[in-house]
């Protein structure tokens, strides 16, 4: 079965799912690693920061590639991803309804937190490229934007949606909350 854990770049999926794997035997895959690897192999990006300008039409075809290789996984898989991917003209979608298809996901962990700590935590890691995204209310905008194409993706494949929030002070808490959720 495929869960898919997703929020707001800085919300923490991989420090939950780091946790969560600690407690489980799921597969953990990262969507946009999978995508930046074809998307290498094809000249389009070299970082994972520079998926979301790939032009919309190639990155399309990679995103397909990438969840049919995915779709190939046995067992428990934790996908992670974003949603929707915030570019300089807007929202792109994290799915097109011929990915969730090929993917079909179980349910959609939404994952979020309160702006102030997302920000603080974006702020803190110097391993991505994050100016573009915005401040707190650009967070809480993105977040409502995320629960909204959750819920229609959801009525796409059948999935369910469960909003989970972070806690940001002990992740082996919430790991072992998702745990008991899912």
């Amino acid at each position: 079965m495929l869960y898919v854990i997703t929020g707001v770049p800085g919300v923490g999926k991989t420090t939950l799912v780091k946790e969560f794997q600690k407690l489980t035997k799921y597969k953990w895959i990262e969507y946009g690693n999978i995508i930046l690897e074809i998307a290498k192999k094809k000249k389009l990006a070299n970082k994972l920061d520079e998926i979301r300008n790939i032009p919309q039409k190639e990155y399309l075809k990679v995103q397909k590639e990438a969840a049919q290789k995915i779709a190939k996984t046995k067992g428990n898989v934790i996908l992670t991803t974003h949603i929707t991917v915030k570019t300089h003209d807007g929202y792109f979608p994290g799915f097109t309804p011929e990915t969730l298809k090929i993917l079909k996901p179980k349910v959609f962990v939404l994952i979020e937190s309160n702006p102030e700590k997302i920000m603080k935590f974006r702020n803190k890691d110097k391993t991505r490229s994050r100016k573009d995204q915005g401040g707190e209310k650009e967070v809480i905008e993105h977040q409502a934007t995320n629960r909204l194409f959750a819920h229609a993706y959801a009525s796409i494949c059948g999935a369910d949606v469960l909003i989970f929030h972070q806690n940001y002070d002990n992740p082996k808490v919430s790991a072992k909350r998702l745990k008991m959720m899912i």
